[in-house]
């Protein structure tokens, strides 16, 4: 047992005496003062890039709408209105919720030419009670790939209906203004 042990912690040490041997021998090639070459190509450059040059370029009249206190079932939707002013047409691919609970409805299906308007209808699930910060995620080809809308507000409890029955037998009547 001693052995294979001595062995194995051999060759860890071998291995790293290595890979210091190795950065050592390379790093003379490196000239003082100067950043080693980074080497690129195809596989550095990202599959979609976070935000494109020019290009179409959405102007949000709000992009976080605060909704407040809201009753347990009620409407909790918003209307996110907007303008392209970049200078070419926005084709929205989808709008992608961050979770379940909020709902993307709506949004323009053709392209928005500069200077157009358009709107995106945001609905949130209120039968769930508390308070909520959520945001859904535009996909296009605008100069911001995947632009973020974003909803908040608090969601109180439906206060519970009360419950009338029938006045039981033998008890008094109410009084009579006579």
């Amino acid at each position: 047992m001693k052995v294979k042990k001595m062995k194995t912690t051999t060759t860890l040490s071998l291995l790293a005496l290595a890979l210091l041997l190795h950065g050592s021998i390379f790093a003379q090639f490196i000239a003082p003062g100067s950043q080693p070459a980074v080497v690129t190509g195809p596989a550095a450059t990202p599959a979609v890039p976070a935000n494109l040059p020019g290009g179409g370029v959405f102007s949000f009249e709000e992009e976080t709408h605060q909704f407040g206190d809201l009753m347990q079932g009620g409407d909790a939707s918003f209307i996110f209105k907007f303008t392209n002013t970049g200078t070419e047409a926005i084709k929205i691919e989808t709008v992608k919720p961050a979770c379940g609970c909020t709902t993307p409805k709506s949004w323009p299906q053709e392209p928005i030419q500069p200077g157009e308007s358009g709107e995106m209808l945001i609905q949130y699930d209120s039968n769930r009670i508390g308070g909520f910060d959520k945001y859904v995620t535009i996909i296009s080809n605008a100069s911001v790939v995947d632009q973020k809308i974003f909803i908040k507000g608090n969601i109180l409890a439906k206060p519970a209906e009360p419950t009338y029955g029938a006045p039981t037998i033998g008890a008094p009547a109410p009084p009579s203004g006579h």
